[in-house]
């Protein structure tokens, strides 16, 4: 039975290089109890000792434990990463997936409320011809206040002042997507002009549009003079007043004091039916 133990093999490296130490790290003899006598063993070959073989064995059984103990960390890791960018991805396509179902419905929206029939083929006189070039070789005019050519006998009512609305700094931009990256240039625009590419304006443009609409429509009613359909159809004033009414709404000030009442009034009547 081996009574004492002195070196291990965890210090055979430091040892090498020590007085009394073989190149493997091991004293060149060692002494163990047998009995009355000191039996002297020799170091080479080295023979492993009982002691030194548990040693062994429990390094070997922590530096597993290490192991599966740090593999787990780097596992854990890796899949918490997987998870975060799983989760950052589907919150992207969700985000996208909602904006692209905004747009459709914003563009719809667009579509329902302006377009109307296409006036190309339809069964109304064309005055204007069915293109730009042939609407300039009768003498029309582009109103863009109301997007439509008109001839020489129309007024052009408040088209001048809605072109000028803005101020030659700001004119009208309008663009061939709802996400405005592309701005309709001059080819575009003449495309525009012979009613073959639907565009898209911006908010201001639309709201001057409609104010400018309703002052043309008193002009008509004040002076009596010529009207085209476009101008006066009521779904579309009625779709002007419900817009210019919720932007109203959110603007700051809409519950604060402005006006004075006037007297209400005795003296308004109707001209009668004809």
């Amino acid at each position: 039975m081996v009574k004492s133990w002195k070196p291990s093999w965890l210090y055979r490296t430091a040892r090498s290089s020590s007085p009394g130490y073989n190149e493997g790290g091991f004293k060149d003899s060692y002494q163990r109890d047998s009995g009355d006598e000191t039996e002297s063993l020799t170091s080479a070959p080295y023979q492993y000792q009982q002691g030194e073989e548990e040693q062994t064995e429990e390094i070997c059984a922590y530096r597993f434990r290490k192991y599966l103990l740090n593999s787990s960390i780097i596992a854990t890791i890796v899949a918490t990463f997987i998870f975060i960018g799983l989760f950052i991805s589907l919150g992207l396509n969700h985000n996208n997936t909602k904006e692209n179902d905004e747009n459709t419905e914003k563009a719809q929206y667009i579509v329902e409320t302006h377009v109307s029939s296409p006036s190309k083929t339809n069964k109304k006189p064309h005055l204007c011809g069915t293109s730009a070039a042939q609407a300039r070789e009768l003498g029309c005019t582009f109103n863009q206040l109301t997007w439509a050519w008109l001839p020489p006998n129309c007024p052009s009512y408040e088209n001048e002042q809605f072109l000028k609305a803005e101020g030659e700094e700001r004119q009208w931009v309008f663009y061939e997507d709802l996400a405005q990256t592309r701005v309709v240039g001059a080819d575009a625009w003449e495309q525009v002009l012979d009613g073959e590419l639907m565009v898209f304006g911006e908010t201001r443009e639309h709201l001057t549009h409609c104010v400018l609409r309703f002052l043309s429509i008193s002009q008509i009613i004040r002076d009596g003079t010529p009207y085209y359909e476009k101008l006066v159809e009521y779904k579309h004033s009625k779709h002007c007043a419900d817009l210019l009414l919720e932007t109203l709404r959110t603007a700051p000030g809409w519950n604060d004091l402005q006006t004075l009442a006037a007297t209400v009034s005795f003296d308004q009547y109707c001209d009668e039916p004809k």
